[in-house]
């Protein structure tokens, strides 16, 4: 057995506990409320199994079936109920593919759970599908690959039997081997998939094109004893393959390319011009977007040459790639944008990103109109590139009266990454539409720097818990002073006592995540004084201070736990002498894992030199 089929084997036992405990932790969200223990306990189960696994592979990816995730061709969890099934509400939803990379938070797994839980099993018309879930949480170690066409699931059926047809019970699906559970890991040969490489990496999307050769098996064998060998052979049928699908509109905007690039008079090349603008437009409407970019790269190339080509034929061609950022030349493409799938949206992109900046008023128009979530995704990546350097030309569309116009323009911003845009989404801190302020956070955290976390600290004060939450996570995670410090002001207003309780774990987590040994006294005064408040509000702050300072886990911060943990206040003894458990617990498994990788790695080693 090769070494990575032996590396396959030994992962598919931890890939197997990661699983269930997904699944566990998944169902614990849908039957106990979120201050319950089982639900923390669950989170935090899933959490190290698959820690620990990136810390040796880097990134786990599962392909997604309607009942199974699929790990190297093997099913690693398999549930046909579609009411209790995580994989179901993910397949159905379109994700095909879900990745988990290294470096991911205990807090980026409760969303990607959160997002799987707020999505019914029916998929309710007014229902936001898990990708969007997905998608508006911006979970950075969290990645998946989705399809537009999703299946139609009967929903009378789901409600009327939620058992698995005969015929898909105890089978694997299509062309997956399945496993019993129960089999013992060493008996496990593994067997890698078509979408996988032998490399372990993530699943890349591409559209697989099956080309057949224009040579018989006798015509190879007679040239190839010529001069030419097999890859020579591959090469000219490529070649000869692609000339015989040209269409005749290729065929001609090729014709006219050549004359613009040779000696012609100008009054050739006027006419030649002209007729490449209607072919360009032909072309788009006949769904070859690839041809029209090249045409219109052609173009900007010509009229970049002013030193070297006459300043009749420069200026033409200055006009023919203004005349493609029209209105009335780019309503033609919104059709075809609808109906294009992945690859072709792709090569629409190429096109678009080719347009002149006075194009963006248009393209803009288009977003307005635009209906599929991956047409509107494709369009904010253009208007990103078009307007780099440029962001006045987006400034008059910031005031738009419609709210998911408005968020499109942020996510803009956020794809830019420009510090320049920090003064438009200043004033975009107090919009109306809560799902507005929410990508302005998503886009402050994202541009990063210092100004914006200024901004993300004011989001801390927020009308709405789901944005201030959003914006003391991202404050989290830069793990600075400043961020730190406005956690801690909120934490002490006299208003934070009365919010939720798991509103007030996320800050105090955030806090012991963030803060510095600065901040510790801050934190004793909430375990310690008696006389700041009282009441059951009392007890969760003393308790939530405690964890944070198990989270902050300084010597200086461990050493304030021991000591308060044997004073005589009772609550605080108590909730410390919980802290500390927590602490020696996660140091424990720590070092039990990093034990474990150091063993694995000897092992991998030893078969390396054996071999």
């Amino acid at each position: 057995m090769e070494e990575q089929d032996i590396q396959l084997t030994r992962n598919w036992k931890q890939v197997c506990e990661i699983t269930t405990a997904l699944a566990r932790a998944y169902k614990s969200r849908q039957l106990y409320a979120a201050n319950n223990p089982v639900r923390h306990t669950s989170l935090d189960s899933v959490f190290l199994a698959l820690t620990d696994f990136l810390q040796q592979n880097e990134m786990l990816t599962f392909s997604v079936t309607e009942s199974q995730f699929i790990y190297y061709g093997k099913a690693v969890y398999s549930n046909p109920d579609r009411r209790e099934s995580p994989v179901f509400r993910l397949y159905r939803d379109g994700i095909r593919f879900l990745s988990f990379h290294e470096g991911i938070t205990r807090e980026e797994l409760g969303e990607l759970l959160d997002a799987l839980s707020e999505v019914s099993p029916e998929g309710g018309e007014g229902d936001m599908d898990v990708v969007t879930q997905i998608w508006e949480r911006d979970l950075a170690h969290i990645t998946y690959i989705a399809v537009d066409d999703c299946l139609d699931f009967d929903d009378s059926e789901l409600a009327a039997s939620p058992e698995p047809q005969s015929s898909q019970a105890g089978q694997p699906s299509q062309g997956v081997e399945s496993l019993d559970v129960a089999e013992s890991p060493e008996s496990f040969e593994p067997s890698r998939p078509a979408y996988l490489p032998p490399e372990m990496k993530q699943p890349t999307l591409g559209v697989a094109t099956i080309v057949d050769s224009p040579f018989t098996e006798e015509e190879r064998k007679s040239i190839a004893n010529v001069f030419l060998s097999e890859e020579d052979l591959d090469e000219i049928g490529q070649q000869v393959l692609t000339e015989d699908r040209q269409s005749p509109r290729e065929k001609v905007s090729e014709i006219f390319l050549e004359i613009l690039d040779g000696s012609w008079g100008s009054e050739v090349k006027t006419d030649v011009t002209r007729g490449l603008g209607v072919l360009c437009g032909d072309l788009l409407e006949d769904g070859n977007p690839t041809q029209a970019t090249k045409i219109l790269r052609e173009m900007k190339e010509f009229a970049s040459q002013e030193a070297s080509l006459p300043k009749d034929f420069v200026k033409m061609a200055k006009n023919f790639v203004q005349a493609r950022g029209r209105e009335g030349e780019l309503v033609r493409l919104e059709p075809r944008l609808e109906e294009a799938n992945l690859h072709e949206l792709e090569n629409y992109e190429c096109y678009l990103c080719e347009l002149p900046t006075s194009a963006i008023p248009q393209v803009y128009g288009i977003l307005a109109r635009a209906r599929g979530r991956k047409v509107r995704e494709m369009l904010c990546r253009v208007l990103s590139k078009m307007a780099k350097g440029n962001l006045d030309a987006l400034a008059d569309m910031i005031t738009d009266p419609r709210w998911y116009l408005v968020r499109n323009l942020v996510t803009i911003f956020r794809l830019m990454k420009d510090r320049r845009a920090l003064v438009y989404l200043e004033g975009l801190l107090y919009h109306e539409e809560t799902r507005v302020r929410a990508e302005v956070v998503h886009c402050l955290s994202e541009i990063g720097g210092q100004e914006a976390n200024i901004l993300l600290c004011r989001c801390l004060q927020d009308s709405e818990k789901s944005i201030r939450m959003l914006a003391v996570r991202k404050l989290s995670r830069e793990r600075e002073e400043l961020g730190a410090s406005a956690i801690a002001d909120s934490i002490k207003e006299k208003s934070f006592r009365k919010r939720s309780t798991d509103e007030k774990r996320e800050f105090f987590d955030a806090l012991g995540r963030s803060a510095s040994d600065d901040l510790i006294p801050s934190l004793e005064e909430f375990i310690t004084k008696r006389s700041l408040f009282h009441g059951p509000e009392a007890d969760e702050m003393r308790r939530f201070a405690a964890m944070a300072l198990a989270r902050i886990g300084t010597e200086k911060a461990i050493g304030l736990l021991e000591k308060t943990a044997q004073s005589g206040n009772s609550k605080a003894r108590k909730y410390c002498t919980e802290a500390l458990k927590l602490y020696k617990l996660r140091s424990s498994v720590q070092e039990e894992k990093s034990q474990e990788h150091i063993v694995g790695a000897n092992q991998r080693s030893d078969v390396a030199r054996e071999r």
